[in-house]
């Protein structure tokens, strides 16, 4: 039932929406409240990438709260959009980190907090890093640990792999750098 009324609530704000849910019946009933076009899960990520030209969903509202629905919401949203997790995944296992994972997705769900993951860099992020860099405001040659060459490759992966070191460059004839203690 709170999958139709988050139907109908994104439309009276303008959304164009997508509604996805198992049943022919609740399908129908969504076009009627105002959906643009419904789906089946499995024919749900094809008719996102037709209605939002391959861009992803802008905002995903999962009102089931199942481990399914909550995967599918993630892979329906696009880069930089928003995944509103109102369905509360209660399912139980014997597996300790799938448990784990429940547990936390509730507590997300318990605290209403706003979850992002910054490294997946969008385009327009790339002009403002850049100039951070550029102007010095950032402290870049403090990060580099290690400078190697092609032929101290095997050095440079070990060093990657490291807990102790930050960045490892790795050149044609990079000079060597000391190495931080």
């Amino acid at each position: 039932m709170s999958g139709l009324l988050f139907v109908q609530l994104p439309r009276a704000q303008g959304a164009r929406v997508v509604g996805i849910t198992r049943t022919a019946g609740k399908r129908d009933l969504a076009t009627r409240l105002g959906a643009a076009t419904t789906a089946a899960p499995a024919d749900a990520v094809a008719t996102v990438a037709e209605v939002s030209r391959g861009r992803g969903a802008d905002v995903v509202i999962d009102a089931t709260g199942t481990a399914a629905s909550w995967l599918q919401a993630v892979e329906l949203v696009r880069v930089g959009g928003e995944v509103v997790a109102f369905g509360t995944i209660t399912a139980t296992t014997g597996d300790p980190a799938v448990g784990a994972a429940i547990r936390s997705h509730y507590e997300m769900y318990r605290k209403e907090l706003v979850v992002r993951h910054p490294r997946a860099a969008r385009p327009a992020d790339y002009a403002r890093g850049v100039d951070l860099a550029a102007s010095g405001v950032l402290e870049l040659a403090a990060l580099v640990t290690h400078r190697l060459t092609l032929a101290e490759a095997e050095e440079a992966f070990a060093a990657a792999r490291s807990a102790s070191s930050l960045k490892v460059l790795m050149g044609v004839d990079a000079p060597r750098a000391p190495q931080a203690t």
